[in-house]
């Protein structure tokens, strides 16, 4: 899912992460986990593409690449230490 609380609780982490957004009633899950997806926070696999092969291959690339996610957590997390100085 792409909850608040759950992206909260991704970046707080720093971890790579995927997330399947829920996409109705409304679209906001998916648009916050395209957000992160994006900017190389998380991955993604829109609710209705999920099947056992995508998620085993998402999880598998995360697990084989991890320094695009950890760059970019650790860009993320200065950019909000830099900007709660400010």
């Amino acid at each position: 899912m792409g909850g608040y609380t759950t992206v909260c609780e991704i970046l707080s982490q720093g971890q790579p992460s995927l997330i399947i957004p829920r996409e109705q009633p409304r679209r906001e899950q998916f648009i916050r986990a395209e957000f992160m997806h994006e900017r190389h926070l998380s991955d993604i696999i829109p609710w209705r593409r999920v099947s056992q092969s995508l998620l085993k291959a998402k999880l598998g690339g995360i697990r084989d690449n991890l320094r695009p996610y950890h760059g970019a957590v650790r860009e993320f997390c200065d950019m909000l230490l830099n900007d709660k100085d400010q």
